[in-house]
């Protein structure tokens, strides 16, 4: 798994968990198979920059904003972490 798989892998689950999406939601609004995003957020797969446009606007963020490395430091990695964050609730 190459470093940027792993940052786009991150920075998808972080956005979609942001936006409560479900893999399902984020697939119906970009195109793409939920198996799929599951695949990126596992990254098993390279996507185009296509792929990663389309991602971006269902997510209503810029395209390198899921290849920008962003802090790990208390990232949320689930519903409930940004729900807390959210409402700086622990």
């Amino acid at each position: 798994m190459s470093n940027d798989n792993k940052i786009l892998s991150k920075n998808l689950k972080y956005y979609r968990f942001k936006h409560n999406f479900s893999q399902e939601t984020l697939a119906e609004k970009s195109g793409f198979s939920r198996n799929y995003i599951s695949d990126l957020e596992n990254a098993k797969c390279n996507p185009s920059l296509n792929t990663l446009t389309s991602l971006a606007n269902a997510l209503n963020i810029k395209t390198y904003v899921l290849l920008k490395p962003i802090q790990t430091n208390n990232l949320p990695t689930t519903r409930v972490d940004i729900y807390r964050k959210k409402f700086n609730k622990e």
